[in-house]
């Protein structure tokens, strides 16, 4: 998409990398606060919607702690969580790795406006539907419910309609490829909407527009990634406007070949030249859908066109 193209183009230089392990270590401190002492976290950092509006605007960012785990089952709620850090860890790094740095950075921030958003918006209805004095205590139980799972959660879909054949071991040990277990989680998000609508409670119609706006989330990177945005347009940009970009620039001074002195590399990307020798960070796979001998390094592994023995 044109938008995020321009967005890019500014301020894709200021991209966290490796942004998912961040957000994983602060759950995982969440996670052990909330062992420790739950209501510090509830009290002081969580999305308190009445609480923001009364200049606690750090609980914006530190919401982001809530590991979502229960203590009514703490053990298996642990143990869950475990996993689902492991799942996170995987499938966010490949998000990165598909839709690039600044991209996935744009991901959970726009996931997290649309947080805020649903938050704001479902608290004035409450408060207009309810007496001023429950404001408060409205207020604090919705925070109860508001985490990033749902944010977390479709990075595996994204990743799952990126790469539909790719196999995947359900519950660790069935094999199934991704895109079945994508429709698979858009069934049981579409059956806890229906769920949550029929429930006429209120916290629940609160998860019911986090599921809603993590789809939209995922909707509109897909949308991008389908019509050729992610990784790959870093690498394009300096072809198709190598004058207005600074971004462009760098990248084309950051890929020049330095011959090495000691010899020639042994690997080398095909699509932008660069080595082990004049990159050692970067890591290099062969394409095994690619008929020929086509080696690329991590950003455009999954993002080049595929080449057939017609084309060579």
């Amino acid at each position: 998409m044109s938008w995020i193209n321009a967005l890019e183009d500014k301020f894709g230089r200021y991209a966290i990398k490796n942004l998912i392990r961040y957000i994983l270590g602060l759950q995982v401190a969440g996670a052990v606060l909330g062992v420790i002492n739950p209501y510090l976290y509830y009290n002081y950092l969580s999305l308190d919607v009445y609480q923001i509006l009364h200049g606690q605007v750090w609980r914006l960012v530190t919401f982001v702690l809530n590991p979502g785990i229960s203590r009514d089952s703490l053990i298996m709620s642990l143990l869950m969580f475990l996993i689902m850090i492991y799942v996170y860890n995987w499938t966010g790094t490949a998000m990165e790795q598909i839709l690039g740095a600044f991209r996935f950075n744009l991901f959970y921030v726009t996931g997290t406006i649309l947080i805020w958003l649903v938050s704001l918006g479902y608290y004035i209805i409450l408060v207009h539907a309810n007496p001023g004095h429950l404001a408060a205590s409205l207020s604090l139980q919705m925070a109860t419910v508001i985490n990033l799972q749902e944010l977390c959660a479709v990075m595996f879909l994204m990743f799952s309609f990126a790469f539909p054949d790719n196999v995947v071991l359900f519950n660790f040990f069935i094999p199934l490829k991704a895109k079945w277990l994508g429709f698979l989680y858009l069934g049981m998000s579409v059956y806890e909407i229906i769920t949550c609508i029929t429930s006429r409670n209120y916290l629940l119609y609160v998860k019911m527009f986090l599921i809603i706006g993590a789809l939209i989330t995922f909707a509109i990177f897909f949308l991008d990634f389908k019509k050729g945005g992610g990784a790959g347009f870093s690498a394009r940009v300096r072809q198709v406007r190598p004058k207005k970009t600074r971004k462009a620039k760098k990248l084309q001074k950051d890929i020049q070949i330095v011959k090495p002195k000691g010899g020639g590399s042994r690997h080398r990307c095909a699509i932008c030249g660069r080595t082990e020798i004049t990159h050692p960070n970067l890591e290099f796979r062969y394409c095994s859908q690619c008929e020929g001998n086509y080696e690329y390094c991590e950003e455009h592994l999954y993002t080049h066109e595929h080449v057939k023995k017609q084309e060579i």
